[in-house]
């Protein structure tokens, strides 16, 4: 997390583990952070560049993902994904855990 943050907001919801922040979670090449948990009743952020997580999903099955470092990664069914986008909401194959 980062001193000093444009968005006062969400420097006050980390300070207050209100929010946790994603910025070192792998991402895909979409954009996309994987999770390693999920924890209801509080927001999640990428403090790195100010952003809220809209949405979080859990994959319903195994599927290959590429990752933002060229790598492909197999998601195992209950790998859980967060997104800048509302992405996760209502979408095949994901079941929607978080919804900004």
């Amino acid at each position: 997390m980062r001193d000093n943050m444009m968005n006062k907001r969400m420097q006050k919801k980390l300070d207050r583990h209100e929010a946790v922040d994603v910025s070192s979670c792998p991402r895909t090449k979409d954009g996309d952070f994987l999770l390693e948990n999920f924890t209801d009743d509080v927001d999640y952020c990428d403090s790195f560049e100010e952003v809220w997580i809209w949405s979080i999903g859990r994959a319903e099955g195994d599927s290959a993902v590429e990752m933002r470092d060229g790598t492909t990664q197999i998601l195992k069914r209950g790998a859980v994904l967060a997104s800048t986008s509302g992405k996760f909401y209502q979408a095949p194959g994901w079941e929607c855990l978080f919804l900004r």
